[in-house]
């Protein structure tokens, strides 16, 4: 799914710039709702509504059997049903060789019928030399023996670990019309310009990452201008830290 933001007005949806555009090719994607939100809320724009698109993968058909498939397909059968009755009719012995006068002699028990084992046996050869084994079925049975049997394949089945969530929730109310931003070091945090926290009721803001590998550095501010007071502040990876942050 893709996550935009869509004027309620217009329908346009937001581009790179801050410039609305027609359609959904090109405009501005976020990785959840939460962000969209907080960006509506920082950008201020009161128009504006986050939708949800889902992407269209290609998607491969198969195509149907044709007639002319179905008929070769009924030709190869009818052509197998034949060679088996061709195969029966000439291990049947005839009439004049089963009266036979009893003889002890090796001569007579080299010419002995065919027992049932060999006729099963000499069908079965018959119907493999007949019935034809497209490319498209060995190359698919072949490839689904190795993925069932290689060890690559019973290594994807190992789920892998869940990562670990940095929490900092801040406890306060700066008004209507207000946001708080955060600064500071690690994870991708900086001094210099703060990233938007988001509002989750009148007076409580989350800032959350699971992209932290060491401990989190930070100060709080107003629309990203006034400092809070006090000394920076400090919580560990995979983490949640509650503050009360004082401003003037």
């Amino acid at each position: 799914m893709k996550i935009l933001i869509q004027h309620a007005e217009t329908r346009h949806f937001l581009g790179k710039g801050c410039r609305w555009i027609n359609g959904p090719q090109g405009a501005l994607a976020f990785l959840d709702e939460v962000r969209a939100r907080d960006y509506c809320i920082y950008h201020r724009l009161t128009k504006a509504n986050v939708v949800s698109l889902p992407e269209d993968p290609l998607q491969e058909q198969l195509p149907a059997p044709s007639e002319r498939s179905l008929s070769t397909k009924k030709q190869l059968e009818t052509e197998n049903m034949k060679s088996k009755a061709v195969t029966n009719r000439a291990n049947i012995p005839s009439s004049s060789a089963s009266i036979t006068p009893p003889k002890t002699s090796s001569k007579a028990v080299e010419q002995t019928p065919p027992t049932t084992t060999s006729k099963r046996k000499n069908a079965k050869a018959t119907l493999q030399k007949l019935t034809p084994i497209t490319g498209k079925r060995a190359a698919t049975s072949s490839s689904s023996d190795t993925t069932a049997t290689s060890p690559a394949a019973r290594a994807i089945a190992i789920p892998a670990p869940e990562p670990k969530v940095t929490t900092i929730a801040a406890k306060i109310d700066i008004g209507y019309g207000n946001v708080l931003f955060i600064r500071g070091q690690g994870d991708g945090l900086s001094w210099d310009k703060g990233a938007a926290l988001r509002c989750v009721d009148a007076s409580t803001w989350m800032w959350s990452s699971d992209r932290a590998q060491s401990k989190v550095v930070f100060k709080l501010l107003i629309n990203d201008q006034v400092w809070s007071q006090g000394d920076d502040l400090v919580v560990e990876a995979g983490t949640k830290a509650e503050i009360v942050p004082v401003f003037h």
